[in-house]
């Protein structure tokens, strides 16, 4: 954990801020094994003691092996980052407007993103120098909609596969 007086990057005033990372093993047998993990980050504006932002996210992954060639992984991770609307705090009080691709200001509003990121994989190693790996993700988002009412749609799909195979003269 990491607390204490820092830079506010969202508005580049000083803040109270709080970095907390957390972690926990789980092994209940030779096969399988749990891992957690929780992060949160937050900045608190100390003119008046209001939030910044704040970042939280719990991630799992767990793992199985089926036998000596074969393992199986599953990672989950969700993500909500909340940022409110940003002024220029340690001066004027006034908004801050960012300049957006199209070369227009827009004001720096309040967002609250969420996502959920999840990751299988299958491994296959008969052999040393033999490998097979597949696995597959997604994220899902809440597309910039109202995150108190907004579900989460699949925005990303990914699929992996790596063959390996050693010769031997």
């Amino acid at each position: 954990m990491l607390w204490g007086k820092d830079e506010n990057f969202y508005e580049w005033s000083s803040a109270d801020i709080i970095f907390l990372n957390v972690g926990a093993a789980w092994k209940p047998t030779d096969k399988l094994r749990v891992d957690a993990r929780y992060q949160l980050q937050s900045f608190r504006r100390r003119t008046d003691d209001s939030i910044v932002g704040i970042r939280r996210i719990p991630r799992v992954k767990a793992e199985y092996q089926i036998s000596r060639p074969i393992f199986v992984r599953v990672v989950g991770e969700y993500n909500s980052d909340w940022q409110d609307d940003l002024r220029d705090d340690s001066r004027t009080n006034l908004p801050i407007y960012i300049r957006n691709p199209a070369g227009h200001y827009e004001r720096a509003a309040k967002s609250y993103v969420k996502s959920f990121r999840a990751d299988w994989l299958f491994s296959y190693q008969p052999t040393p120098g033999t490998v097979l790996f597949a696995g597959y993700g997604n994220t899902l988002a809440n597309l910039d909609e109202d995150p108190r009412t907004a579900r989460l749609r699949r925005t990303v799909d990914g699929f992996f596969l790596k063959l390996s195979y050693l010769f031997r003269l």
